[in-house]
């Protein structure tokens, strides 16, 4: 009776304990757990072909550029050798030519303030600004209103009075003649008023006293052939 009782007892310690121990893990293939030949192959070609980033190892050092030396600024009364350095002009400076111990020197000026102290600006404006434009415009009027007044004139028409020589007698030579001053009078003119904005040149700022002399001799002639329309 008490062996029974003991191989009992031995019986359920036994299946206690079982039921304790962990489960044994399977054992994987050994060629599983090996990396593959072509794995292998595959990590020994890149190591042996790829070389070593040397930008990341010795990183490049680039040159930077100086910075530019800052450009003196002009002022007024300066004085400029030819061929030296040109400083920074605002636009309320100019240079002109003037005489400095003898010597023809560059001197800096303020805009308008002398006759070649015009400020600089480029042909178009300077041919065919508002100013120009009324002014050589009413100068073409008035030289058209003296060659008809004096083509119509009786004594002219009779034979009797005469034209200046340069215009002479006919209406044709009258107009290209007339035409040919006129434009030769408007380019120096315009080519005088203009400057150099480029380097800061002034132009001549009393550029309308042309036009104007163009026209008190056409009031000159309109005014003569008036007054002497009855009398020839």
């Amino acid at each position: 009776m008490r062996l029974a009782s003991a191989v009992v007892f031995l019986l359920g310690v036994t299946a206690i304990h079982a039921q304790d121990l962990p489960v044994r893990p399977e054992v994987q293939n050994a060629e599983d757990l090996a990396p593959s030949d072509a794995i292998v192959f595959a990590a020994q070609g890149q190591s042996a072909l790829a070389p070593p980033n040397s930008d990341a190892l010795f990183p490049k050092a680039y040159a930077q550029p100086m910075p530019d030396k800052p450009q003196p600024a002009a002022y007024v009364g300066q004085w400029l050798k030819a061929g030296e350095e040109m400083p920074e002009f605002s636009d309320d400076l100019v240079m002109v030519v003037k005489k400095n111990d003898g010597r023809k020197m560059w001197h800096v000026e303020k805009v308008n303030s002398c006759a070649w102290c015009g400020a600089p600006m480029t042909w178009k404006q300077a041919m065919f600004d508002r100013k120009s434009s009324s002014m050589w415009a009413l100068r073409s009027a008035l030289f058209v209103t003296d060659v008809e007044i004096t083509h119509h004139m009786p004594c002219f028409k009779a034979g009797t009075c005469r034209d200046n020589p340069i215009l002479g007698q006919s209406r044709l030579q009258a107009y290209s003649v007339g035409a040919g001053l006129t434009a030769v009078a408007w380019i120096s003119e315009a080519y005088c008023r203009k400057g150099d904005r480029k380097w800061r040149v002034g132009g001549y700022r009393n550029w309308w006293i042309v036009p104007t002399a163009g026209y008190a001799f056409s009031a000159i002639g309109i005014i003569t052939n008036l007054a002497t329309w009855h009398s020839r």
